[in-house]
């Protein structure tokens, strides 16, 4: 097994490291220019291109009548499941849906001499869930985008993600999608997916926001169709970053990395530590854990992406987590509950030895859909916040026109808009 491993001290050079985590998936020209020919012939064509582009790419042969899944099929998916995946699934649904729930904001007003201002909250009304597919199964995306968008108050809800060889939809998907009682799933992966939700086709009605993660092509789409509707973010490989001391369990640490690494396509897994006979330990059980996955693309990840960081002490950890500002941030010190308040920058920080990554993934109740590439510098997880639209609002008397006027109409005209104070004095000499 190969990682690669640097030591870094108090004053590191913070581009040569970012440099290091090849972080520049939107940067693939040739992808980017595959991804704007989908998205235009779809945009022009509609479904004519949407059909055609699904039997050229994903190999299926599907029409309007067979693009969506059937609600008896949705229904009927949990008979063919195992009866504990169903039952984990229920609990899951019902963990992230308790978290979510505390994150309802209601419109507000409040009332001052004259006037009466404040915010309108309402829910969007039709958004588009990307559920990947391909490498492996994800039934909790489904979770994690859907339930947040419910609690929003979104009133419809259409699920795209691809179907298999069989040209069906995997029925721990379709089960995850009757919990919630969704009864709009779209066998559409890829560019096209994004490109069907974003510009409607004949067949697929045009959302106003696109959420969920998804491989480079769904991730470029989506930053091309922004503007012409909502996402939630640009989503890269997953990233977990570890900052752990002399105290902690190489074995736990070995086995986080591999949950990210395993991911495969560019998934990123880090460890930063003060102590160098833990790194090396580290090292020798990646090498045991590999063994034993079910995955062989875990390793290729370690060795491309892979990285341990040997720091002189954790404050200069802190630094250098703070710089990559990573998608999931472990902490696995001893006096984490210190270092917590100094941490600037990360997707999901999970603290403790008992707070693996997975248990945030699936059921603890936090989403799972977070900022990658260090845009958690300026970005946050997705939340019911990211299903709502909000209006201003403002009601004046005349009393209020009279406190406001003087002020406004100063203003206005030392920025040289007449127009903007003569139509507050118009409405001033209406009301004598």
């Amino acid at each position: 097994m190969s990682i690669r491993q640097i030591s870094l001290a108090k004053y590191f050079d913070k581009e040569k490291l970012l440099s290091m985590l090849n972080r520049n998936m939107l940067e693939d020209e040739a992808k980017l220019k595959q991804v704007r020919s989908i998205l235009k012939q779809i945009r022009t064509q509609g479904d004519k291109a949407l059909f055609e582009i699904l039997k050229q790419i994903e190999g299926q042969d599907f029409t309007a009548e067979n693009l969506s899944v059937e609600a008896r099929d949705i229904k009927n998916a949990v008979s063919r499941i195992e009866k504990d995946l169903y039952k984990s699934l229920q609990v899951a649904a019902r963990k992230i849906k308790k978290y979510h729930q505390n994150q309802t904001v209601k419109s507000w007003f409040v009332e001052e001499k004259g006037m009466k201002s404040g915010m309108i909250v309402r829910p969007l009304e039709r958004v588009g869930i990307y559920v990947p597919g391909g490498e492996a199964t994800y039934p909790s995306t489904l979770l994690m985008n859907v339930i947040p968008a419910q609690i929003a108050g979104v009133k419809d809800i259409v699920v795209c993600t691809p179907a298999n060889a069989e040209g069906k939809v995997n029925d721990v998907i379709l089960t995850a999608a009757n919990i919630l009682n969704i009864k709009k799933v779209y066998k559409i992966g890829g560019a096209q997916a994004i490109g069907a939700m974003a510009y409607g086709t004949q067949t697929l009605s045009k959302v106003d926001k696109i959420t969920g993660p998804g491989n480079i092509y769904v991730t470029l789409a989506k930053k091309e169709v922004f503007g012409t509707v909502g996402i939630d973010m640009l989503a890269g490989p997953s990233e977990v970053v570890i900052l752990a001391d002399d105290e902690a369990n190489p074995e736990i640490i070995a086995s986080d990395m591999l949950a990210q690494a395993e991911h495969g396509s560019g998934a990123m897994a880090i460890l930063i530590t003060d102590s160098k006979e833990l790194s090396e330990k580290v090292k020798t059980d990646l090498e045991t854990q590999l063994k034993i996955i079910s995955r062989n693309n875990a390793q290729k990840s370690l060795a491309d992406f892979g990285l341990i960081i040997d720091v002189s002490d954790i404050n200069v950890g802190l630094d250098v987590l703070n710089a990559i500002g990573a998608e999931h941030l472990v902490l696995y010190t001893s006096n984490y509950t210190d270092i917590l308040p100094k941490v600037k920058t990360a997707g999901a920080i999970l603290a403790g030895k008992n707070s693996a990554v997975a248990l945030g993934d699936y059921a603890a109740g936090p989403n799972h859909t977070l900022p990658t590439m260090g845009n958690a510098a300026f970005s946050s997880p997705l939340s019911v916040d990211d299903f709502l639209k909000k209006s201003s609002f403002l009601e004046v008397d005349e009393e209020g026109l009279e406190e406001l006027a003087p002020t406004v109409e100063t203003i206005a005209r030392a920025e040289g808009l007449d127009a903007h104070a003569n139509s507050v004095e118009i409405r001033r000499k209406s009301n004598d």
